[in-house]
């Protein structure tokens, strides 16, 4: 799927400068599709300033076929001796 940042389309944004934008556009997805959007942000080893280091928009649907057809089972990424997030109090 495409993001859109400071008016560049894309699949996917790597080391953009300065922090994650708090507002972007994206394709919406076709009908009886799911997307989602990843962001992750890093902190620059030479300013200490954090950056976007990662923007990544996934079609759920493909995703997940494409797991389907290379035999990824959930139990293949799931660890057993981590537990499942909780919501604090």
């Amino acid at each position: 799927m495409k993001v859109e940042i400071n008016g560049e389309k894309a699949n996917f944004f790597m080391l953009l400068e300065g922090k994650i934008p708090a507002e972007f556009k994206w394709e919406p997805p076709a009908p009886h599709r799911k997307m989602m959007i990843s962001k992750f942000a890093q902190i620059d080893p030479v300013t200490h300033t954090e950056q976007a280091a990662l923007i990544v928009a996934i079609d759920i649907n493909k995703y997940r076929a494409t797991l389907d057809d290379l035999g990824v089972r959930r139990e293949d990424f799931l660890d057993s001796f981590v537990p499942a997030p909780r919501p604090r109090d």
